[in-house]
């Protein structure tokens, strides 16, 4: 017993380890203390069943109820009858996974954690809990623990900003490796039995020292490695960046990059594919969302294509409205760039800026894009971001008057080749008397739709197709041809628009609101800026996940009458989410399978149930020959044939047809049990003789019947311990019991058919 519950307790310390890493996905770690205590619960559980029985069922049964009400004390306290579980508890639990849910689809990490994200992440650390408790310390299989310890640190792996600290890998792996060591005791005291040592020495210490300084090596060794290969394995940058991000002529900058600018002719697709780590901006903000940050506008189209020009007004800051934005926050943000890589004469920039410190000469004109006459390294924008809130923006968009957009024509031009196609498409998707702002909400959700497909790689365009009409044949692309899309939608409505191409906000090199952000070349984004009558300017983002940045809650059609904003992931960088508007709910997002954290728990679930499967219908087969109470005759054959089943499992069978006796003596030498295991077999063979053909005189007792259980307990868990690990894996993963079973199956089914 105190065995089984020291392995339960590093078990569920690897666990909690491997679900540290998680707080790189969350703004908030508030789910470690409810995982904590269903973590505790389990183990806690696991351990005072287990002294009371071996019944595998009795305790995965005990800790999974144990689970289920702490996450409803937890989480669903008024839905309790008396502490009992109702059907309104079952509802509350489905409430909080469509609140996780719709988070997880709606947020780039770092998101935001509620309620629902609590519940999700303490009953998936539960579960996870729960297989390896049941693995380590039930069926004293250590290796196979390592699996749920593993896909759970994946998850972080996976869906991390950036990479893991060497330590949130070092520490789970570390209690593993302890929890193996711990289990194979008995293991190395066997080994010692077999050594040969001179006279008076100490075979068996020496054997534990050898053993444990090997192990210890090696394990330190595995862990070095693969801590410290990573760091020397090159990662090569790429030798094209593209036409859009290009190299400098003036020599590389940190890392081994050259500093980087903006051509005339944009094409993002190479500089998204870019896969130098190297940044091209560091920055710190006081923004808790920092927006993107503007680098180009282009407001004239050449075949469907983005030309970014120097055509706007030089203005004066300090007046918003020079930028087309009659309302703004009130709160001023400041961002401050402690490395720049961007060539001279764009500048990086929120947008609106209100001052600029740091630079030579510069200026800005009336779209909010700053050029300076020589590339700084470091700089700071104070800037007073555009009008967000949802309530206010619909608002001032369906009572304010139309304002006066000097120069309106520059934001409404569209090949006419095209304008019939669009208005056939507007006609589909947005009411006739549909206002600017609803207009621009339903394009944004068309091209957010199911039906289109992020992807790089653009199907081949035939020859003169125009590429607007070529992406909405393919409904497939990224965040160029999204953006250009809902641009030529919105001005065929007479909504006047503009391309802007930039950097998404980058990922966050720490925890804090004040942490360091790195941009890198993989993060360059465009999206739309629509002019609303009343409001100005505002981003839109119809790029569907993938590499997107945040979704205002202003842009999403309302329902319900209620919005909220939402993130989507980046593949280098990802951002966090605006500030939610108060009372908004989560609306419902159509991410690619790049940004579906869902889909990627889901295949995680899927895998683990399929994995499940075998070792879980062995562990069934198991209790079931164990049932009672039985006549002791009866016992004695049902643990002899479990004996036959459990160490076949392991690759040891007897001889078809052999008596007890000699399949007694056949186990006992191919499973090296040595001479305790001989006495255990012998006393298990001579009872079931006894059983068999002795007369009701000389019949075993219910004391005899329990002692055959009590050896074939012993001896089975004596020899898988005794396995190597690749054999205990397959043994548990695929139980020769379970694959006759599942093989039999059709045959059962068919002769109980025939029986009615």
């Amino acid at each position: 017993m105190l065995r089984s519950a020291v392995a339960a307790v590093i078990a569920a310390g690897a666990v909690l380890a491997a679900a540290l890493p998680l707080r790189h996905l969350f703004v908030e770690t508030s789910f470690l203390r409810p995982a904590l205590l269903v973590v505790a619960v389990v183990v806690l559980l696991g351990v005072l069943v287990r002294s009371a029985t071996r019944s595998v069922t009795a305790v995965f049964v005990a800790q999974t109820l144990g689970l289920v009400g702490t996450l409803a004390l937890l989480f669903a306290r008024d839905t309790l009858w008396y502490l009992v579980p109702t059907p309104q508890t079952a509802s509350a639990f489905g409430d909080l996974l469509l609140q996780s849910r719709e988070t997880i689809l709606g947020y780039a990490a770092p998101a935001p954690v509620n309620p629902g994200i609590d519940f999700s992440l303490a009953a998936i650390i539960g579960l996870v809990a729960l297989t390896a408790d049941l693995a380590a310390a039930t069926a004293d299989s250590p290796t196979l623990a390592g699996l749920p310890v593993v896909a759970l640190y994946g998850i972080s792996a996976a869906n991390a900003p950036s990479g893991l600290p060497w330590l949130d890998f070092v520490l789970p792996a570390g209690l593993w490796l302890l929890l193996l060591a711990h289990q194979t005791r008995d293991q190395q005291r066997r080994w010692a039995n077999h050594l040969l040592g001179g006279p008076g020495e100490d075979v068996e210490e020496s054997a534990r020292r050898d053993f444990v300084r090997q192990g210890v090596g090696l394990a330190a060794a595995g862990l070095a490695l693969a801590v410290v290969v990573p760091a020397f394995v090159p990662h090569l940058p790429a030798t094209v960046v593209g036409t859009w991000l290009r190299p400098a002529e003036d020599g590389d900058g940190p890392g081994g990059r050259g500093r980087v600018a903006i051509s005339s002719e944009i094409d993002l697709r190479r500089s998204m594919e870019d896969q130098d780590p190297s940044p091209v901006m560091r920055y710190r903000t006081d923004d808790p969302s920092p927006p993107p940050l503007r680098v180009g506008v282009a407001r004239r189209f050449e075949d469907g294509q983005a030309q970014i020009e120097p055509t706007g007004r030089l203005v004066e800051l300090g007046d918003p409205s020079a930028f087309g934005l009659p309302m703004v926050q009130d709160a001023t943000r400041t961002t401050v760039v402690e490395e720049s890589r961007i060539r001279a004469p764009q500048l990086p920039a929120p947008f609106a800026a209100e001052s600029v410190d740091g630079l030579g000469r510069w200026s800005i004109d009336d779209e909010g894009v700053v050029r300076v006459g020589s590339a700084p390294d470091s700089y700071a924008v104070t800037y007073r971001p555009p009008l967000t809130d949802t309530d206010t923006v619909t608002e001032r968009a369906t009572t304010s008057d139309p304002d006066l957009l000097p120069e309106r024509t520059p934001y409404l031009g569209v090949d006419e080749e095209i304008v019939p196609e669009l208005e056939e498409v507007l006609d589909a998707i947005v009411p006739a008397d549909a206002g600017p702002l609803q207009s621009a909400q339903a394009i944004q959700t068309y091209l957010r739709g199911s039906e289109f497909t992020y992807d790089l790689e653009l199907a081949p365009r035939g020859a003169g197709q125009h590429p607007i009409s070529h992406f909405l044949d393919t409904k497939q692309g990224y965040c160029q041809q999204f953006a250009a899309t809902m641009v030529h939608l919105a001005r065929v409505r007479e909504i006047p628009a503009r391309f802007v191409v930039g950097f998404l906000p980058g990922a966050p090199t720490g925890s804090g609101q004040d942490a360091e952000r790195v941009v890198r070349a993989a993060d360059a984004h465009a999206w739309p800026e629509l002019y609303i009558d009343g409001v100005g300017w505002l981003r839109f983002e119809p790029t569907p996940g993938g590499r997107a940045a945040t979704v205002p809650g202003y842009s999403i059609e309302r329902q319900g009458g209620t919005a909220t904003e939402t993130t989507t992931a980046t593949t280098s960088a990802p951002t966090t989410s605006e500030t939610t508007d108060p009372g908004a709910v989560e609306p419902s997002a159509e991410p690619t399978d790049e940004s579906s954290w869902l889909s990627r728990l889901l295949w995680a679930v899927v895998v683990l149930a399929l994995l499940a499967v075998l070792p879980l219908t062995a562990l069934v087969l198991r209790e079931r020959s164990r049932r009672s109470p039985r006549p002791p005759a009866e016992q004695i054959e049902a643990d002899w044939d479990r004996l036959l089943t459990d160490l076949g499992d392991l690759g040891m069978s007897a001889t078809p047809g052999a008596t007890p006796r000699a399949a007694g003596r056949q186990l006992v030498h191919r499973s090296g049990a040595g001479a305790r295991g001989t006495d255990q077999m012998r006393r298990i063979v001579t009872t079931l003789e006894r059983a068999r053909y002795a007369p009701p005189s000389g019949a075993p007792s219910r004391e005899d019947a329990q002692q055959v259980r009590d050896d074939v307990d012993d001896l089975v868990s004596r020899v898988r311990r005794s396995r190597a690990g690749g054999s205990r894996v397959r043994s548990a993963l695929v139980p020769r019991s379970a694959v006759r079973w599942w093989a039999g199956l059709p045959g059962r089914v068919v002769d109980q058919v025939r029986r009615r």
